[in-house]
């Protein structure tokens, strides 16, 4: 018998919001190896909010929605980010319950789940504990965004075997399982003892190329999925009682009559109950007055959408995915619809160069000018993305912990300017009933 556990790891970050956020890969990778008869694999969320380890502290800090704080505690800073006026943090369950976890199990193979590049130093303390509770004789396999974009720097932080992209058919190879590319694999959401929300995809990729995001990468080629299966998860755990759904749909709208429409119309049909919610921007230029009437039938609750900038040169330059005009039909498309104000919210960047402190002025004036929220999207320069690389050599970034989107913007910006857009779009938010 083959042991293993698959980890998702503690995050230190200054700050870090449950915004839907759960270890999509991680939850399908371990039911992929759960199908192994051979294989006894055991599964460890750090970041799980309602762990018996953490008490009532999850349900104490949630919204209707499903979101809420994560348990953290404070720790000294780097010294890289020290002139960050914020207080840094460990956010996860405390590691020793993670000790007693693998020395009962003592797995042979410790795969673990990498996020955001800027968040190495959680998946570092997860190596090292494995390798010094268990002994250098056990496998650490990593994969997620950080070994895609970065499997070098993976590797040097301890890791045996660092997966690019899709994990299934390496995976296979190693644990010696069948693995059908055409299959989609769902998570395993029944491994958390309660669950305020899932979340689900009904296409994989982007077909955009925009300069500062790595989409592409982690998902070379955009597809659709199989929506009825989608519709199947659904139906399934609203029935015991989980009552919203995100969408982690890169491109949710394109193609649209081959995902999204026929799986509303089947949630409309079936009469399942949820809200749901599009934490990824949605593509406003294919919102119309048919899709967003559809969505409001269907339980859509949140609506999130790109905006990025009401400058129009560089809205081409960030990939002319929508004008300001367009944009405004979409929010005019959705109220009409019946969606209400204080519940749609636009994505403006904040902290990305070039962009100056008037730009991100005039783009929060405008939304709210429309009667919906802004959401400041601080920007990350992300390494392999040609602005992510044009930024970071421009500012000599020498650590991926500058790159942090809490931390990057006061390099670009400065921290007063920074203060002022964020206390304005507080303020002007502040206004939306």
């Amino acid at each position: 018998m083959v042991k293993a556990i698959v980890v998702n790891p503690p995050v230190y970050d200054f700050t870090l919001y449950d915004f839907w956020l759960k270890p999509y890969g991680a939850l399908r990778v371990y039911r992929f190896l759960k199908q192994g008869k051979h294989i006894e694999v055991d599964f460890f969320d750090f970041l799980d909010r309602y762990s018996p380890y953490v008490g009532s502290y999850g349900f104490k800090y949630t919204d209707d929605f499903g979101r809420g704080k994560f348990i953290g505690t404070e720790v000294e800073k780097p010294e890289v980010l020290s002139f960050v006026k914020r207080k840094y943090r460990r956010f996860g369950i405390p590691v020793e319950h993670y000790v007693e976890k693998i020395k009962n199990l003592k797995p042979e193979f410790v795969l673990i789940y990498t996020g955001m590049t800027y968040w190495y130093p959680g998946i570092k303390e997860v190596i090292e504990i494995s390798k010094r509770v268990l002994g250098d004789q056990v496998k650490i396999i990593t994969g997620g965004v950080l070994s895609t974009l970065l499997p070098d720097f993976v590797k040097q932080l301890g890791a045996d075997i660092v997966i690019q992209g899709d994990a299934f058919e390496i995976l296979a190879g190693i644990f010696d399982l069948e693995f059908d590319a055409s299959s989609y694999i769902f998570p395993c959401w029944s491994l958390y003892r309660f669950l305020p929300y899932i979340v689900i995809r009904l296409t994989e990729g982007c077909p955009f190329r925009c300069p500062y995001c790595a989409s592409y990468i982690l998902k070379p080629a955009f597809r659709v999925l199989d929506f009825e299966k989608s519709v199947y998860e659904i139906e399934r755990w609203s029935t015991i009682g989980v009552k919203n759904v995100a969408f982690y749909d890169d491109a949710l709208l394109v193609r649209k009559k081959e995902a999204l429409i026929p799986f509303l119309e089947q949630v409309i049909r079936k009469k399942i109950k949820v809200n749901f919610h599009t934490p990824n921007a949605l593509h406003a230029r294919f919102i119309d007055e048919e899709i967003a009437v559809l969505m409001k039938k269907a339980g859509f609750k949140t609506i999130y959408l790109g905006f990025e900038t009401i400058n129009e040169k560089k809205q081409k330059e960030l990939g002319g995915k929508v004008y300001t005009g367009e944009f405004d039909r979409a929010v005019n498309a959705l109220l009409k619809a019946g969606f209400e104000r204080k519940n749609i919210t636009a994505y403006v960047f904040l902290g990305l160069p070039g962009m100056d402190e008037k730009e991100v002025e005039e783009a929060i004036y405008h939304v709210n000018s429309l009667g919906i929220k802004v959401m400041l999207s601080e920007f990350s320069p992300i390494p392999r993305t040609p602005l992510g690389d044009k930024v970071i050599k421009e500012f000599r970034i020498n650590d991926l912990l500058l790159t942090n989107c809490s931390v990057f913007p006061l390099l670009s910006m400065g921290y007063d300017k920074v203060q002022y857009l964020k206390s304005l779009k507080n303020r002007l938010n502040a206004e939306i009933q």
